[in-house]
């Protein structure tokens, strides 16, 4: 119907252990990026290790999404995961699953499917213009190089590392 047949039998766990040894040897990742991915399989292969890569359904990832998203889950705060580190999880998957598309193992990703949770957009926090006046007057008993810094910073909203990064051609 769909013009091929996969004969693979794989459950998830085999072929994403095997898709990092394919990212260990041919992308050479670093070691931190290698670490993390396998931080996420510690929490992805008990709930979908077992199920075939053919049989892997948008239902299942949104079942593990949730499952996340309940409070317990963040084993340092003890509430639940960010909506930012749930899209980690998300992206990890759908990573593998890309790879078996590619590799005609699975007719499409059914990561594309699943419902992931929005990212919060964090609150934006910006100086109220009594606190630009003191530190204005706090710097009149500084140098003229960190007056011209930290004004720099409050008129452009540059970071400070954009500053520190600048040459006399851009300015």
């Amino acid at each position: 119907k769909q013009g091929h047949k996969s004969s693979d039998k794989r459950c998830f766990e085999d072929y994403c252990e095997y898709v990092l040894g394919l990212k260990e040897t041919r992308e050479n990742i670093k070691k931190t990026t290698d670490s993390g991915y396998r931080y996420f399989t510690k929490r992805i292969y008990p709930e979908i290790e077992h199920i075939r890569l053919t049989d892997l359904r948008a239902e299942d990832l949104n079942n593990f999404y949730t499952k996340l998203s309940k409070p317990g889950m963040n084993l340092n705060t003890g509430g639940k995961l960010s909506g930012k580190t749930i899209l980690e999880y998300h992206r990890f998957i759908s990573s593998v699953l890309s790879q078996a598309k590619k590799e005609q193992l699975i007719p499409y990703n059914v990561a594309e499917f699943a419902e992931v949770p929005k990212r919060a957009k964090p609150e934006v926090k910006y100086f109220q213009p009594e606190e630009i006046t003191a530190i204005r007057e706090a710097l009149e008993q500084e140098k003229p190089k960190w007056k011209v810094l930290v004004h720099l910073l409050l008129l452009t909203g540059a970071r400070r590392g954009e500053v520190c990064a600048l040459r006399w051609e851009d300015i």
